[in-house]
């Protein structure tokens, strides 16, 4: 179901500001209009409302152009269209109405005439080719080497993926931005509420470890079932693995596998998911592609451990709440979540919560800023 980001209240077009000195920006919300609240969707949906209240910035979101189909993919009849809206629609209407273009992926013009602002997560889509279609490899692959050298400011969300971007794309105007954060995080957990998750989900008094992120391959999936089956054997808990999201064939085959103990919820409204946060044991993810991971933001600001690999951003993004293991490795992973089980990082993990506030959307919003601000100038 779409969800729009712009208000009754606001213009149909643009989000308008009386101040002379604001930026016009041409904000690419389309992942936040029709899926706002998974990956790239979350950081369209937080920063948008951000922005928006922000006298600095003029927003002029994509999503109210009109522009039938800028929403497809490559797949199905309408990836004519979307190459069009793509790379003939959306420099046109850029040249005309804004100052600065913010693609929040890489999938832009080359050929815009307004300065670019474009956000690089990672770089899976030339690390882990295998996992996404020739046409995703083509175009997205192709696009993200360009654009990075067409911006203006190319923007992270970690210091790892920064010196990723030098490593493929060479040395660019690069700007680390973290991924802004629900606020929810921030707020104080309701112990009836989560009472009344666990017992929706038969986990009460089920010492869990809790996995929120995408199913696909690409996230070493294997890694993350072999170690914690392998935990699950030595004892270090005595609860199943909660993996959260539409779950998919291969990962069930892989957790069958495995012979871990896991526990698929299908999708959740995001209030339920924060609930599994603040009973897990740990937070674990065996992923080495991700360039933020939202899981380790969230796990963190909830005061959780969070057992994770020492390649990718993060262990960068947890923090003090970072317990890592050799990347690919199950026994080590297994043997981190045993240490996490074990306790005894109550000082660390209260840091970790106050280091999360680094991701609260009204500081990303003024970072955000800064770009458009350098950019129009």
């Amino acid at each position: 179901m779409r969800t729009d980001l712009c208000t009754e209240a606001q213009s149909p077009a643009t989000t308008r500001r009386a101040h002379g000195s604001a930026v016009r920006v041409l904000f690419d919300d389309r992942r936040g209009v029709y899926v706002p609240f998974t990956g790239i969707g979350m950081v369209a949906t937080l920063l948008y409302e951000a922005l928006r209240h922000e006298p600095a910035v003029e927003l002029v979101p994509v999503s109210s152009l009109g522009l039938k189909g800028a929403d497809s993919g490559l797949t199905g009849p309408t990836v004519v269209r979307k190459l069009y809206i793509d790379q003939v629609a959306l420099p046109l209407r850029a040249r005309r109405k804004v100052d600065v273009y913010h693609a929040l992926y890489h999938e832009a013009s080359p050929l815009l005439l307004r300065p670019l602002v474009v956000n690089i997560y990672d770089f899976s889509i030339l690390t882990s080719a295998a996992s996404y279609s020739s046409k995703q490899r083509a175009y997205y692959g192709g696009l993200l080497r360009l654009l990075a050298r067409r911006a203006h400011t190319v923007v992270v969300s970690s210091e790892w993926t920064a010196r990723e971007m030098d490593a493929w794309c060479g040395r660019l105007r690069v700007r680390v931005v973290p991924c802004p954060l629900d606020p929810m995080y921030f707020e104080p957990v309701v112990a009836s509420a989560v009472e009344s998750t666990l017992t929706a989900l038969e986990l009460v008094g089920s010492e869990y470890v809790l996995y929120s992120g995408g199913l696909h391959a690409r996230k070493s999936l294997a890694v993350l079932f072999e170690g914690v089956a392998r935990a699950q054997t030595w004892g270090a808990f005595n609860g199943p693995l909660v993996l959260t999201g539409a779950p998919e064939a291969t990962a069930q085959s892989l957790a069958v596998r495995s012979g871990c103990e896991t526990r698929f919820t299908g999708v959740l409204p995001r209030p339920m998911i924060r609930d599994l946060y603040a009973g897990c044991a740990a937070v674990v993810s065996a992923s080495v592609n991700e360039g933020f991971g939202y899981s380790a933001a969230e796990g963190a600001a909830m005061g959780r451990p969070v057992v994770c690999p020492d390649r990718g951003a993060l262990a960068e993004t947890a923090g003090s709440a970072a317990m890592t293991f050799r990347a690919e490795d199950a026994r080590g992973l297994a043997g981190a979540l045993g240490e996490a089980a074990h306790g005894g990082r109550n000082a660390a993990l209260m840091q970790a919560r106050a280091e999360a506030r680094r991701f609260a959307p009204a500081k990303i919003a003024k970072e955000m800023i800064g770009c458009y601000q350098e950019a129009a100038s």
